[in-house]
């Protein structure tokens, strides 16, 4: 079981990686800096992932949901203010509005390792 984190701002990212590393000590924690490096992140595992991607553009979700489209195994959390979020069977989004806390990331994160498979 995976992390792969998007956050453009360092402190931040620093922030998410310490609380899902405090929380999930048995989980591996990847930052990444683009959208891109996470897809391609995503794409290199064969285990279970959960991709947090901070403050998406509508482009960013459209290439995620096209990337994560045939993987039974990845939930994503998008980060930010998102008033509807991709509905499909096959993928499994989960949304956590700005500002957040560490208890609101982790609340969120077993929500989403509760739907995998």
């Amino acid at each position: 079981m995976s992390f792969l984190v998007f956050e453009p701002d360092p402190i931040v990212q620093s922030d998410i990686a310490e609380t899902l590393a405090g929380a999930f000590q048995d989980h591996a924690v990847h930052l990444f800096d683009s959208v891109l490096g996470l897809l391609n992140g995503v794409a290199d595992l064969a285990g279970q992932a959960v991709a947090i991607i901070s403050n998406p553009t509508m482009d960013d979700i459209d290439r995620v949901i096209s990337a994560i489209s045939r993987l039974e195994n990845v939930r994503v959390i998008l980060l930010g203010d998102r008033n509807a979020l991709p509905a499909s069977p096959n993928q499994h989004f989960y949304d956590l509005p700005l500002p957040f806390s560490s208890s609101m990331l982790v609340s969120t994160v077993r929500n989403a390792l509760s739907d995998l498979p």
